[in-house]
């Protein structure tokens, strides 16, 4: 066919309006583009990685009672809420389902990158809204006597958040010379999503509102995620437009030569550690503050709650910050900047002063979010070609390593006696170590000695 036939072919095919790029590659009008990287957003922001809100949802299970049967009275002590009273055996309990939750999620990510590549955004996002439906509705009648669903309703909301992270980023193509900017954005606000865990405990604590009653509330960010249905296209979009001026010298034919190259081991080992590490420290939260403040749970009650407030916010700024150290430097100085700001995580963490651990939260969810950000924009410039598919087999190293915190918690509380000190130093220095060796790793690659 001769160049001018080419486009009422593939409208005809698609059923779409398309247009045609300068490779000859079809794309959306700009106002259905638009439409389809916003509705991608909405998504990231509702639902993708709520489970990460535990620290503003543990005041919420155990005010509800959830697990408080595992307490005696010689072991119950006030949580920092009025009426409200805990103990080690429940907190443990809690603490399981966090983490099965959050290994599930990346666990799940390579069977999701394979559905939406095999069959299309179209059933990814299908599948994610209507297991995150799910996950609320069982968590809504949830009872850990009588109905023990926790860690399977949990669960649920994180393959139904992994799908919906896998379905969204590959419509950051639909906008090439913004690529890596709007993928470090939905990184970011999947790490605010888990905000609204922060809006469920304020609303159940100052409504009339049961456990129950709130959840149905959430019912209804599924269901809007339907009608991402309607704008997602069959397949998945691919641009080899390759914009972004960093670039390495190793070249990519199969997925399989992915795998086995020290390039894709590397990242994974890198983003295996700093995920564990990074999830340790949020998933004891509660118990770290208690312990820096063993005086005054109300205090750490209170902190609690701020970090959930600037989880909700802070993660944006990892987009100016490491956003812009990516753009104009490249992987490797995004990753001193956050082995930095880990190691000054490390160290603000173990000085109990209000002011201080308000900051060290801030520093914490910024290095956090940069972390996913590095690891999404490495998979797009090092494996252009199969960028889903690596992405999610990396998520999923991070989710495998993200198991063994059961074995870290467990560790922590009956054989260090809840003494976070030593797991501070050891999950930080680690953490910086990681990020650093990882750095001097991509400079090498992307700048190979003659």
């Amino acid at each position: 066919l001769e160049e001018g036939e080419d486009l009422p072919l593939l409208k005809e095919r698609q059923g779409q309006q398309l247009t045609q790029d300068a490779e000859g590659e079809p794309q959306y009008s700009f106002a259905r583009r638009l439409l389809m990287v916003c509705w991608a957003l909405w998504g990231e922001l509702t639902i993708s990685l709520v489970i990460t809100g535990w620290p503003a949802f543990v005041p919420v299970l155990v005010g509800d009672g959830a697990f408080f049967e595992t307490c005696t009275p010689n072991t119950t002590r006030p949580f920092g809420i009025a009426g409200v009273e805990t103990c080690d055996e429940q907190l443990v309990q809690l603490s399981y389902m966090s983490i099965v939750g959050l290994g599930v999620q990346n666990s799940i990510s390579p069977a999701a990158g394979f559905i939406n590549d095999s069959w299309g955004p179209k059933v990814t996002t299908s599948c994610g809204a209507v297991l995150t439906f799910l996950g609320y509705l069982l968590l809504s009648f949830a009872n850990s006597q009588s109905f023990n669903v926790y860690i399977f309703a949990w669960s649920l909301l994180a393959i139904g958040g992994q799908f919906s992270i896998i379905c969204h980023k590959h419509l950051a193509n639909l906008f090439p010379e913004q690529r890596e900017l709007l993928i470090t954005f939905m990184f970011a606000l999947g790490q605010s999503s888990n905000g609204w865990l922060f809006v469920f405990q304020k609303i159940f604590f100052n409504t009339n509102l049961s456990f129950m009653n709130v959840t149905w509330i959430f019912l209804t960010f599924p269901l809007l995620m339907l009608g991402m249905v309607i704008l997602q296209p069959r397949k998945p979009i691919i641009s080899k437009r390759l914009v972004h001026k960093e670039s390495f010298s190793a070249e990519f034919t199969s997925l399989r030569q992915i795998l086995t190259s020290p390039q894709f081991l590397a990242g994974a080992a890198w983003i295996g550690v700093v995920a564990t590490t990074t999830y340790f420290y949020i998933i004891t939260l509660t118990e770290n503050l208690n312990w820096l403040f063993p005086e005054n749970p109300e205090i750490a009650t209170d902190l609690a709650h701020v970090y959930s407030i600037l989880f909700m916010f802070m993660p944006l700024l990892a987009l100016p910050f490491t956003g812009g150290l990516l753009w104009k430097f490249g992987v490797y100085f995004a990753l001193i900047f956050t082995g930095f700001l880990l190691g000054l995580n490390t160290i603000l963490s173990l000085i109990p002063n209000y002011g201080v651990q308000v900051f060290n939260f801030m520093v914490f969810i910024v290095g956090r979010s940069s972390v996913w950000c590095i690891i999404g924009h490495y998979a797009n410039v090092m494996f252009s070609s199969f960028f889903s598919r690596s992405l999610a087999v990396l998520i999923c190293s991070a989710g495998v390593c993200m198991f063994t915190n059961l074995g870290w918690t467990v560790f922590t509380v009956e054989v260090l006696k809840g003494d976070f000190f030593g797991m501070i130093v050891g999950m930080g220095a680690l953490s910086v170590v990681a990020c650093w060796s990882f750095a001097f790793a991509t400079y090498k690659w992307r700048n190979p000695s003659p």
